[in-house]
């Protein structure tokens, strides 16, 4: 068979040939080599200036790896007093409060964009009617560290967080509920990944979390396995 034909015979598509023609050579390699110099350069940097801090053994030496993030709620303290950064409709809210049955469940989200709008949070605030209306669950809407932010030091025994996984968000929320979590206190969250394929969304988890526990000498204790959703992650202090 002809090297130029395709299985059917066929010869090679007019599209191709035309963009032979119209791009040679060198314009096509120069295009190709810029594409994947971009994916490479996105692999390794989610914003330009943000520094890569490894983990090192000492930051994993108490890890303990989890089939999911059912399983890490199975971790928490129960009837712990907690925090959720990012609600969205409450669908992993209904499981913390099912397997963890926390005395106080704090849902704090700004439900302010296009995608999370007010449609969204009346979803969220029906799922959670009960646990609103019987004082187990407190809801607060605007911008997750905001919010954290005017809770009482050390008032928290874990925060969960899972909000834009922008590195920019992330560092702010882990710095501010590295303060309102109590001594040995927990900080866990979503997406723990470099980001989505599907959506071409670069995400800063990975970078803001291990940049906080290189800095603030805390650990990495959980992290969890599933393909299906992102993994999570769980940090605390290095006693």
């Amino acid at each position: 068979m002809d090297k130029k034909t395709n299985h059917e015979g066929s010869s090679i598509p007019f599209r191709n040939r035309i963009s032979r023609i119209l791009l040679p050579k060198f314009f096509r390699g120069w295009i190709f080599k810029f594409m994947i110099d971009s994916i490479r350069h996105d692999r390794i940097r989610p914003e330009p200036g943000v520094e890569i801090y490894e983990l090192s053994k000492e930051h994993i030496e108490n890890l303990v790896i989890l089939p999911t993030r059912r399983d890490l709620l199975e971790k928490m303290q129960k009837g712990s007093i907690c925090a959720e950064l990012g609600v969205n409709e409450a669908e992993f809210s209904k499981e913390i409060i099912e397997i963890v049955s926390p005395d106080k469940l704090h849902l704090i989200d700004l439900w302010g964009s296009e995608r999370y709008d007010e449609k969204v949070m009346e979803d969220a605030l029906e799922r959670v009617k009960k646990e609103i209306e019987s004082g187990q669950a407190e809801v607060h809407r605007g911008y997750s560290y905001d919010v954290l932010e005017e809770f009482p030091e050390a008032s928290l025994d874990w925060v969960y967080i899972d909000t834009d996984h922008t590195y920019s968000t992330t560092i702010k929320e882990i710095e501010v509920a590295s303060r309102k979590v109590k001594p040995n206190g927990i900080i866990a969250g979503h997406d723990y990944i470099e980001g989505t394929w599907n959506n071409w969304i670069r995400y800063g988890v990975m970078e803001a979390v291990n940049e906080f526990c290189v800095k603030n000498d805390w650990e990495m204790i959980y992290r969890t396995t599933e393909i299906t959703t992102p993994p999570s992650f769980a940090i605390r202090k290095k006693n």
